[in-house]
């Protein structure tokens, strides 16, 4: 998929980033599901989805680092997460993440707690 091209034909670009272990079989498919349903409720576009899985220590997340690539170009305005934890396992990882988003002018938007 051409990233590129599909982040400048909305007016609001929208990505989707999910995280999940390889153990958590189907819940890529719950994610996938519910950040299209909150981009709807939201009146955002479709998002482009970003997705890593792994061990929950594993510090291996390209599309994540993809993704962080392209928000500091100005791709993206807005990502849509099920929560942080999806950034990584430690605080300091999930902070810096965050900063990096808002720094380059993009919101992060994450799924209320009951629909986890």
């Amino acid at each position: 998929m051409d990233f590129v091209g599909a982040g400048r034909r909305s007016p609001l670009p929208v990505a989707a980033y999910t995280w999940s272990s390889p153990a958590d079989g189907t819940l890529v498919e719950t994610y996938r599901r519910k950040l299209r349903e909150l981009a709807v409720r939201l009146r955002l576009p479709a998002p482009s989805f970003f997705e890593d899985s792994g061990r929950r220590g594993d510090d291996e997340r390209p599309a994540l680092a993809c993704l962080l690539d392209l928000v500091a170009t100005g791709i993206f305005q807005v990502i849509l997460i099920p929560g942080p934890f999806v950034f990584g396992s430690r605080a300091a990882d999930i902070d810096a993440v965050v900063s990096h988003v808002t720094a380059s002018g993009c919101r992060i938007m994450e799924l209320p707690l009951s629909e986890e």
